[in-house]
């Protein structure tokens, strides 16, 4: 998930507490653009019900990452 956050914020609210990174800074208006792990709950159309990835569910997802990147391209792709 991304989003534009209040860069004062001491800490991520809601969803945008998992693995979270500061991608770009606004400078002017004090806003950062912030990526983190979310679970999808659900889905409705086009709107999507989240949370905060939890610490085992991000671990899984990274872990997985690390894996499909170390295959070569032709075990990627099927």
């Amino acid at each position: 998930m991304w989003q534009w956050d209040d860069a004062e914020r001491d800490t991520p609210l809601g969803a945008m507490a998992a693995y979270r990174q500061v991608l770009a800074h606004d400078v002017i208006n004090r806003r950062v653009f912030v990526t983190a792990l979310v679970t999808v709950l659900r889905r409705d159309g086009d709107w999507y019900d989240l949370r905060g990835a939890e610490p085992v569910e991000a671990a899984r997802v990274l872990y997985a990452e690390r894996a499909w990147g170390d295959l070569p391209a032709e075990a990627r792709n099927g």
